[in-house]
């Protein structure tokens, strides 16, 4: 696992906007040197520094065509990037799935361009050379099946509405705070602040429960205990009441209540829940630690207590 802090985790909002504001800069270099590369493209044909030095054909329409592609998708990811912005009434939120979701597939598109143009390079035309590999290309989409399926899962989570950076989720087992989403998977950091990679396949086909767009708010405490230790739940719930005085202005009034959800031969399932005024992730995980404690030892003193 790699461990990140949360209090680092703002902070890329203002990275993402710090690397938009790069890439526009860059992208007027880039433009510059493009407008030179053609100029001297149209001014010298098969000969672009004289007689002494040859530069053949293919060779400047390797670097023309990659050129091209390049700034065309360059352009078309900054202009939307910018459209997008301007109709939600944004100055940032570089890190928005919309933009995360059009990056990715800019730069999918620019690594299609460098090996067209890599192909040019090499006297290939790309139009016979993709029709001679078509049964090769089967054979592997086929190998690598799983990885494309993963790809186009990550841009329907990009271009859907249901996850986003930032929110609190609850993805099989794992519960945390989406920190990033790529091609491959989400990046969910927990309440331990380790970050768990989690497949994109797995994000649709796996039961989520979006606490963010639910009650980000609310703390619920999930715990066993065995069928002869259910006895004075009452107690147990006012004694956990109790035990939260401590934290009582961050705790909503008459929120705090115990219910059992599930009952079986070997195990009785208990839920302790209550609702804070305000979203407090640290707060949050105090209050867990304290409850889980609390918990412990109150069945350890019921059983000294049986047993004395």
């Amino acid at each position: 696992m790699i461990k990140i802090k949360n209090k680092n985790v703002p902070l890329k909002v203002d990275k993402a906007s710090q690397l938009e504001r790069t890439r526009r800069l860059r992208f007027l270099l880039k433009l510059s040197i493009f407008v030179v590369i053609i100029l001297f493209r149209w001014l010298y044909s098969d000969n672009l520094l004289g007689d002494e030095i040859y530069v053949p054909e293919h060779f400047l329409k390797a670097i023309v065509f990659f050129a091209t592609a390049y700034m065309i998708i360059s352009f078309i990811r900054l202009t939307l990037v910018a459209i997008y912005l301007r109709r939600h009434h944004q100055q940032s939120g570089f890190r928005n799935n919309f933009v995360i979701g059009i990056n990715q597939i800019a730069n999918l598109l620019s690594y299609l361009a460098l090996f067209i143009s890599i192909l040019f390079l090499f006297h290939i035309e790309p139009g016979q050379f993709f029709t001679s590999i078509s049964i090769i290309a089967a054979a592997i989409a086929i190998i690598f099946k799983d990885y494309i399926t993963n790809m186009i899962n990550g841009l329907i989570v990009m271009f859907s509405d249901q996850l986003a950076i930032d929110d609190y989720v609850k993805i099989g087992d794992h519960k945390g705070k989406i920190v990033d989403i790529t091609l491959l998977n989400v990046h969910l950091l927990n309440e331990d602040d380790d970050l768990i990679y989690i497949a994109n396949s797995t994000i649709l086909t796996t039961h989520i429960v979006n606490l963010t767009k639910n009650n980000q708010k609310k703390i619920t405490l999930e715990f066993s205990l065995q069928p002869n230790q259910i006895e004075g739940l009452d107690e147990m719930e006012q004694h956990l009441v109790n035990s939260m005085a401590e934290y009582e202005e961050h705790i909503r009034t008459d929120s705090m209540h115990m219910r059992v959800t599930n009952i079986n031969n070997n195990a009785v399932t208990i839920k302790f829940q209550l609702v804070l005024n305000k979203q407090n992730r640290r707060m949050e995980r105090d209050i867990r630690r304290h409850l889980n404690w609390n918990i412990i030892s109150y069945i350890n003193e019921r059983k000294h207590q049986e047993t004395a």
